[in-house]
Formats: structure tokens, C-alpha cells, sequence
């Protein structure tokens, strides 16, 4: 069924060996300047290797002042082509053809040479930040129109087969055709067709400058979601504007990029349904005959191949599912797909490190971005003991057996996955236990053992002639040490999630005290059930450890939900059910009639050798939550780290 996907394809004259096609999203693995890294070449070339037919290049800025992250990658000399050029031959060897994205962020610019002036159509101050850009005038317009063209000759002469230019998200092109951002009154502003000049000149000058035959793909926001910007109705002209100019495909996304709050609507979070985009896609391809490609979260292959059996989508984009998988295609083509270590969508490891300014990686695969490829057999081979199979367990026990250690692990409980089976009990969330499922897989085929209801015994231990042991046992829930904790009323948070189907329900009032991530989705997971729940927190950030563009996600579905937020409060006490707290002014109040009280504090390490090991003399080497209490992020580093050093 998935043959749909691998059918040959052309973007104007360009033949691409499949359906495929791999986003421009951002890495941090430059070189500095804008010049190319050999982690950029090999980071595209192993796409390549693994079977995408276009793999589009991160947005490649065309004039300093659009330099929107440090280690991002340019166009702006000829000092820059002996690299471009050794990335386009390394993705070619391996059959696939590659195109680079042109880009300038305008008023979203993050970083940027200070000798220059921040760049938009209209004065419109950024809504986080601030900063009000320069208006740009006519000269300014001409020469950025100039700037995309030039690159675009230059990325043909460095060997790529395509170039795409960047309409979308809330960047220079789109800021001139949003009726928010663009507020001229010259001939780049006011009506339709006003806005519109600016991104048909771009198009104009790319084809003009790199050859009409060199094919030229348009990413646009099919709809800005937010009031008052981009509407469908225009894309929907704007796209018939952009067949007539010669434009040979185009990439339909939506949204803007410039808060988080944005944000998650162009990197879907897990509370984004499969395809949430694909909708916007079909629309475009009613208007217009040139190949349609879709995007946003279409990482199910059956989903994939559907839109295009349907006809909705010519071209399937991939962004996170291949940081997840780079063998993604791979295992589709040969049938494989119940191998596929899904992307769950935390937007941990990809955006919030490249928000940061830091090397990207992924919770699905912790070798991204260490320029890893293959796994390179241990010196000494070892036979190594892991207790516990949460996901500090399961990732150091994947990276030693890749290396040749002989692997078993024991875990007390009789499944695996500890408390990311808690994390994955949350509505929305069930994706977040392909972290779990995914490595079992992979140790299956590596024969490791899991020794279920297995308790570590010394004596046991000793005479399995272990050579070392990870403890992995995971953290323990952090229990306040006052007297509202012992009230009949509280629960911790992780039995309420393991036992969710015995707690909440219509009319039910219930308290969380706690807003951390446990918290929250603790609420949302009682409130999801019609309790009527309140979160008290203790600072002025609740959920200040959730990535950006998932708290914000989170906090829409709390606030449909009416549940209640109450910062800088903390709860002294419990009288009969109801629950009393203080705020930071000393103002004291009361929620009354409570069903539940629910204790989400935190979590602490766990460290501690388990009472049985005592006395056994053997190498013990603590990882994840019961050394060191983190994310799930920051716990499947470490264990690759320490896997990789065994």
C-alpha cells in the first residue's frame, strides 16, 4: 500500500526518485559564517543514503542581516561553494537530489551582524521582544529582491537541483503579504495585489537570475492563524499568482514562528493531530496544477500514502519523523513499518535546543548531532547488567549491545518503561510510550533479555558474572514533609496517572499542587475526564520546565477546560476536604467540597544501592532519574553518553 509513496516525481524538469521529501529545519551544525560543516554533509547525506527523494537544506540566509542563528548556513560568497559543493555531491552519490531553502527572517531575526538594521515592511514592534524593525524603503526592497536572486544562481552553481524560497512563518515574504505586518501605503502595501509584489519579484528575480529551466519551489502559511494576518482566502489567489509566475511547486504549511504560542501550530506538538495540516494542502491543490507538497506531522506512512491515494498532496514532507528515523523510507519501502521509532512530537531535543542556539538531538535518537553513523564495536566486550527498564535503563542497555557488551536487564515491576508510561497515561499523550516500545524493539533484535519481577540480589548478581552494573532504578516522587501530605484526601501524582481510571469524573473537584509538567498533565488528565480541577503552584511560571511550544499547547486545553491556574500560592493545610492556602501578599483562602487532592512536587534521585546489593564488590555506575532527576531529553542523553562509553 505504501508503493503510492516511491512512484518517480517532477518538480518542473527535475525527476525525484519518489514522493519524498525531507523539510528544511534547522540543526546548529554549521560551520560559523554560514559556511558548511562535515556534520551538516554527513547529517543530509545519511537522509539521502536512507532513501528521501528531495532533501530541502535548512534555511540558507541571503543577506547578513537575515542570519537568524549562529551556525545556521549562507549563500553570501563564492568562499562558500567548495562546501555547498561537497554537500550536493555527497547527496547525489546516494540517488537523491537536494534543494536549498532561501530565507530571511525580517523582523523575526534572532541573531544578526549589529552593523545591520532589523528588516520589515512596517515599523511593527515584535510581540515578545519588542524590537521595532526599520521599515524598509523602496532601495532596501529592491536590494533584498536582488539578494534572493543572486543566491538563487549561486545555490545552482554549488549543485543543487532546486531552490525554495521561504513564504511562510511569519518571515520577510510573509510579513509583506500579512495585512498584521504590512501597514504601507506605497505600492507594497494596502490591497492584495500591493502585498503580494514583493514575494512575485522574488520569484521573478530567482528565475531570472538562476534559469528559468532550474526549478523553484514556494513555501507558504496557507493561513497565518492569527487574527487579522494571512487568511486561506488569500493563498488561495496569492497561489494562483505564483503558477503563472513559473513557480514549479509549492510547499503548503500555515502559521507564524514568531512566539510559542504560534509556534505550535507550525511545529505540532503532540496535542496537533496526525496530518493537522494536510487539510491546507487539499485546498491549494483545487487552485492550481503544479505538484502540492504537505506537511505537519505526516510521519504515520499510512496517513502519507492515503493523502496522496486521495489526491490531496503530490509529495509527502518529513521534518522531526527523520530526526526520529533517518531510515524512515527505508523501512517503509521493505515493509518495515511497525520498526519506525516515531517522533512524539515534545519538541525538546530539535526546537527548544535550536531556540537556544544549541546543536539539535531528538529523544528518539540521541546520536543525532554526534555525528555517529554506525556503531563502533567495543575494545573489551563486557557482560553488563542494567536494573531497571525505564527509559535510562533501555537506552544504555540499546548503545552497549550495539557495541558488542552482552547485555541483560532486570526490572523489578512486570513491564518496562517506568514513569514514561506515566508520562504517556496523560490525554494526548499515548505517543510519548513509542520511547519505550521503540527500544524494546530494536533490544529484541539485538537478543537482549528482560528479566521481569526481577529483583538485583547480591547473591543473584554475583553469580551471574556480571563484569559491570548501570543502575537505572529511576527517581522517587518528592513527598513534602508537612501534615496536609498524610490528609486520607491526597494522592501522589504518578498513582493518580497509573490508576487514572479510578479518579475523576463529572462534578468532581479535585486540587493539584504542583505546576510543574506532572502537574498540569495530572490536571489535564483529571480535567479531561469532567473534574473540575484547580492547580496551585508555588512560583510564577507554572510549567517552566515543559518546552515552550507544548506548555502553550497545554494551557489552551487547560483553559477549554476551565481549569484554574493559581500562581505564588502555597497550600498550609487540610480541613476536612477542604484544601486551605496562602498567597505570596499573605492572603488566605479556601477551596472547598474537594474529591481529591493530588501532590505533584516534583521528583528526587534514587540513587541509593538496593538494600540486597550491599556488600557486592562489582563497578556500579548510576544513570537517568536516580542520579540525576531530568526530562526525558536530558535522561536519554545520558544514557547514550554512558552507552556509548562502555
Amino acid at each position: 500500500m505504501y508503493d503510492i509513496l516511491f512512484q518517480p516525481v517532477k518538480i518542473g524538469g527535475l525527476q525525484l526518485r519518489n514522493r519524498l521529501v525531507m523539510a528544511a529545519m534547522g540543526t546548529n551544525f554549521g560551520a560559523g559564517g554560514g559556511y558548511v560543516s562535515d556534520l551538516n554533509i554527513n547529517h543530509y547525506t545519511e537522509k539521502a543514503r536512507n532513501g528521501i527523494g528531495l532533501l530541502t537544506v535548512e534555511a540558507m540566509y541571503i543577506h547578513p542581516s537575515g542570519m537568524h542563528r549562529r551556525l545556521a548556513m549562507g549563500l553570501l560568497s563564492d568562499d562558500m561553494l567548495p562546501g555547498l559543493k561537497r554537500l550536493t555531491a555527497s547527496v547525489h552519490q546516494q540517488g537523491a537530489a537536494i534543494s536549498a531553502q532561501l530565507s530571511h527572517p525580517g523582523r523575526l531575526v534572532s541573531h544578526k551582524p549589529q552593523e545591520y538594521e532589523i528588516y520589515a515592511p512596517s515599523p511593527v514592534a515584535h510581540r515578545i521582544s519588542g524590537a521595532v524593525p526599520k521599515e524598509m524603503t523602496v532601495e532596501d526592497i529592491q536590494m533584498m529582491v536582488s539578494a534572493f536572486g543572486e543566491k538563487a544562481a549561486r545555490a545552482r552553481r554549488a549543485g543543487f537541483d532546486a531552490v525554495e524560497i521561504h513564504g511562510a512563518h511569519g518571515y520577510l515574504i510573509m510579513q509583506f503579504l500579512s495585512p498584521l505586518w504590512n501597514k504601507r501605503t506605497d505600492g507594497y502595501g494596502g490591497s492584495f495585489a500591493n502585498r503580494s509584489r514583493f514575494a512575485l519579484e522574488v520569484v521573478e528575480a530567482v528565475r531570472r537570475e538562476a534559469g528559468e529551466d532550474f526549478p523553484l519551489v514556494f513555501r507558504l502559511s496557507a493561513d497565518e492563524m492569527i487574527a487579522g494576518g494571512q487568511s486561506l482566502h488569500d493563498s488561495l489567489a496569492l497561489v494562483k499568482l505564483l503558477e503563472k509566475s513559473g513557480v514549479a511547486a509549492l510547499h503548503v504549511s500555515a502559521a507564524n514562528n514568531e512566539t510559542p504560542w504560534d509556534m505550535k501550530n507550525v511545529i505540532g506538538t503532540m496535542y496537533s493531530p496526525p496530518g493537522y495540516l494536510a487539510g491546507f494542502a487539499a485546498a491549494v491543490k483545487k487552485e492550481v496544477s503544479l505538484p502540492v507538497i504537505a506537511v505537519g506531522r505526516l510521519g504515520d506512512p499510512d496517513l502519507a500514502a492515503s493523502l496522496v491515494a486521495r489526491g490531496e498532496a503530490d509529495l509527502i514532507c518529513l521534518g522531526r519523523s527523520l530526526y526520529a528515523d533517518p531510515e524512515w523510507a527505508l523501512k517503509v519501502k521493505e515493509g518495515r513499518p511497525d520498526e519506525i521509532r516515531s517522533c512524539i512530537a515534545c519538541n525538546a531535543g530539535c526546537i527548544e535546543r535550536l531556540q537556544k542556539q544549541e546543536l539539535i538531538t531528538c529523544v528518539q535518537n540521541p546520536l543525532l548531532g554526534r555525528n555517529i553513523y554506525h556503531m563502533e564495536t567495543a575494545a573489551s566486550p563486557k557482560k553488563i547488567l542494567v536494573i531497571g527498564a525505564g527509559l535510562a535503563g533501555l537506552e544504555t542497555a540499546v548503545r552497549a549491545a550495539q557495541r558488542g557488551h552482552q547485555v541483560e536487564i532486570w526490572e523489578q515491576n512486570s513491564r518496562a518503561g517506568g514513569q514514561a508510561l506515566l508520562a504517556a497515561a496523560a490525554p494526548d499523550k499515548e505517543i510519548f510510550a513509542q520511547l519505550v516500545s521503540s527500544r524494546l524493539k530494536i533490544l529484541q533484535k539485538l537478543d537482549v533479555k528482560i528479566h521481569f519481577n526481577q529483583e538485583a540480589r547480591a547473591a543473584d548478581v554475583e553469580q551471574g558474572g556480571f563484569e559491570q552494573i548501570i543502575l537505572a532504578a529511576g527517581g522517587l516522587p518528592i513527598i513534602p514533609g508537612e501534615e496536609w501530605v498524610r490528609h486520607p484526601l491526597v494522592k501522589d501524582a504518578w498513582e493518580v496517572l497509573a490508576r487514572k481510571d479510578e479518579f475523576g469524573g463529572p462534578g468532581r473537584k479535585a486540587v493539584v499542587v504542583g505546576g510543574g509538567s506532572v502537574g498540569l498533565e495530572t490536571a489535564h488528565t483529571l480535567a479531561n475526564k469532567g473534574s473540575d480541577v484547580t492547580v496551585i503552584e508555588l512560583s510564577d511560571t507554572p510549567g517552566a520546565n515543559i518546552v515552550p511550544t507544548v506548555r502553550w499547547a497545554l494551557f489552551e486545553l487547560l483553559a477549554e477546560r476551565n481549569t484554574d491556574i493559581i500562581t505564588n500560592a502555597r497550600v498550609s493545610g487540610i480541613d476536612r476536604n477542604n484544601v486551605l492556602f496562602y498567597e505570596k501578599d499573605g492572603a488566605r483562602h479556601r477551596l472547598p467540597d474537594l474529591a481529591l487532592v493530588v501532590c505533584a512536587i516534583g521528583v528526587s534521585k534514587n540513587n541509593a544501592l538496593p538494600v540486597s546489593l550491599a556488600g557486592s564488590k562489582l563497578p556500579v555506575i548510576a544513570v537517568g532519574n536516580c542520579e540525576k532527576p531530568g526530562n526525558a531529553l536530558d535522561v536519554l542523553t545520558d544514557a547514550c553518553d554512558l552507552g556509548l562509553c562502555l
